[in-house]
C-alpha cells in the first residue's frame, strides 16, 4: 500500500546513505514497509497536537492582544488589509 507516510524518510536516508536519488526512495520504502499503521498512528497523533498547540497559542495570543490593544489593533489590521488591497487595485489597473 502506497501512502505519504512512507515518503518521510528519504531525507534522514540520504543523510546517512551516498547520494542516490532513487535508490534514497527504495530504501525509505523498504524502512517503512509494513509499518503503515504504525507511521498513520505517529502522524495522526503528532497532527493533532500540534493543532491543539496552535490552537491554545492562538486563543492566549488573542486574549493577550485584546486585552493589550482592545479595538486599536483590530482597527489597524483592518486598516492594513483594506490598504494591501487597494494598492493590490490600482497595481492591476496600471498593468493593463
Amino acid at each position: 500500500m502506497r501512502s505519504p507516510d512512507r515518503t518521510l524518510f528519504p531525507i534522514p536516508v540520504a543523510t546517512a546513505e551516498p547520494p542516490r536519488p532513487l535508490e534514497t526512495v527504495r530504501r525509505s520504502f523498504a524502512l517503512t514497509a509494513g509499518h503503515y499503521w504504525r507511521l498513520l498512528a505517529v502522524l495522526l497523533l503528532a497532527g493533532t497536537v500540534a493543532l491543539v498547540l496552535l490552537t491554545f497559542a492562538q486563543l492566549v495570543g488573542g486574549i493577550i492582544a485584546k486585552l493589550l490593544f482592545g479595538l486599536f489593533l483590530i482597527l489597524a489590521v483592518l486598516f492594513l488589509v483594506l490598504a494591501a488591497l487597494g494598492i493590490g487595485a490600482v497595481k492591476k489597473s496600471v498593468d493593463r
